[in-house]
């Protein structure tokens, strides 16, 4: 599960509330140099030579042992690197091989091969990539857990001992001590801060715990008053993100036998996933227009090179046709598919029209206008059907 939060040369920064691959830039008058451990400021100096330990060196006491080990060889995973799926926010398939503080990632979606620097003594359940690029550092941050020696990837997730526990969630640490306190620690460009939190056990299980068999059924770790991305689930001595969109480890993150198995795997997953591939298989012929799926592939290729321009297309008509008020006056909206894609009605085009443009589903129209966006998706404006 992962998605990209961009933090501008400004300072500016905003935490996620789930798995996020997270971008930082660092200026390029820097000359990619940065200080590994964060400064820490006086409210947590303060906090640290408290009788609590609840300063930063409580973060830094759950580091995992044997970490820099864990996080060598092969791995399968997602990663929204420079020009390799950077606007994507959720980042490409990509594979990485780890040796020592340098690792090489492949991305498939590119066919291109990326140099990186790997960082693993910030935080004990966040991982940072480092990419030079165009004269600026970018740091791109994944939160991890070490279980039974071996690296997982499963979002925001952390550690548990006794009644103490931790939660790596974006840019932000929760640390729950013995004494069932619980403060909020957030490092900002090399600098920690600390506020007090509201975090703890409650004596049921995560709301979302049937989604996933192998946790602890029996009690949950929330932030705030729970709810959908602040819900941790026990598996041993982890604690891991319990959601409604929960998704299995496999799918966006493994440990492979070496470089070869990772990139095969992430080849394999790009292509089951990116909706360019998917069109191809369909029958779609990217850069070409002729037909709806064509249309379809070449839009999300590079949908800024056909925005604006004109285009006519010949398909069948699925669903009713939809009224609405847009901005005072009234548009009518008609789906249309390839013929190849009837059956199971994917890939419509919504040919939108100030006129009633109401059609029998199934019959064959040919619609003609300008290429437009329906949220992520293809669409026709001032649309003509005959």
């Amino acid at each position: 599960m992962l998605v990209v939060v961009v933090v501008a040369a400004c300072g500016s920064e905003s935490a996620p509330k789930e798995d996020k691959d997270r971008k930082e830039t660092e200026p390029k008058d820097t000359k990619g140099t940065k200080d590994k451990a964060p400064v820490v400021d006086a409210a947590v100096a303060a906090a640290d030579a408290a009788p609590s330990g609840s300063g930063v060196d409580a973060v830094m006491a759950w580091m995992p042992k044997n970490v820099k080990e864990a996080w060598q060889g092969a791995f399968f995973l997602k990663l929204a690197l420079r020009d390799a799926g950077m606007a994507s926010f959720t980042g490409s398939y990509a594979a990485i091989e780890v040796k020592g503080d340098k690792a090489t990632a492949w991305v498939p979606a590119t066919g291109k091969s990326y140099e990186l620097g790997i960082e693993l003594d910030v935080k004990p359940c966040e991982v940072t990539f480092t990419q030079r690029a165009d004269g600026a550092t970018d740091y791109y941050r994944k939160t991890y857990v070490v279980e039974n020696g071996a690296v997982v990837v499963e979002g925001p997730s952390g550690y548990r001992k006794g009644k103490a526990a931790i939660v790596c969630r974006g840019s932000e640490v929760y640390v729950l001590d013995e004494q069932g306190k619980c403060r909020k620690f957030v490092e900002r460009f090399g600098k920690w801060e600390v506020a007090d939190a509201k975090c703890g056990w409650v004596d049921r299980k995560s709301h979302f715990a049937d989604f996933d068999k192998s946790v602890d059924q029996t009690t949950a770790f929330v932030l705030d008053e729970g709810g959908v991305g602040n819900e941790y689930s026990p598996r041993g001595d982890v604690l891991v993100p319990q959601t409604d969109s929960h998704a299995q480890v496999g799918d966006h993150f493994s440990k492979e036998a070496d470089f070869e198995a990772a990139k095969k795997r992430a080849e394999e997953r790009w292509k089951a996933t990116d909706p360019v591939e998917q069109l191809k298989s369909a029958g779609a012929k990217p850069g070409e227009m002729k037909t709806i799926l064509d249309f379809w592939a070449t839009f999300k290729q590079d949908k800024a090179a056909l925005k604006g321009k004109p285009a006519q297309l010949t398909g069948k008509v699925i669903d009713k046709v939809e009224k609405r008020e847009v901005d005072g006056k009234t548009e009518w909206v008609l789906q249309v598919v390839d013929p190849r894609a009837f059956a199971d009605k994917r890939w419509p085009v919504r040919c939108r029209s100030a006129r009633d443009v109401r059609r029998v589903e199934g019959a064959t129209v040919t619609i003609s206008g300008t290429v437009g966006e329906w949220w992520d998706d293809p669409a026709l404006t001032g649309c003509a059907v005959r």
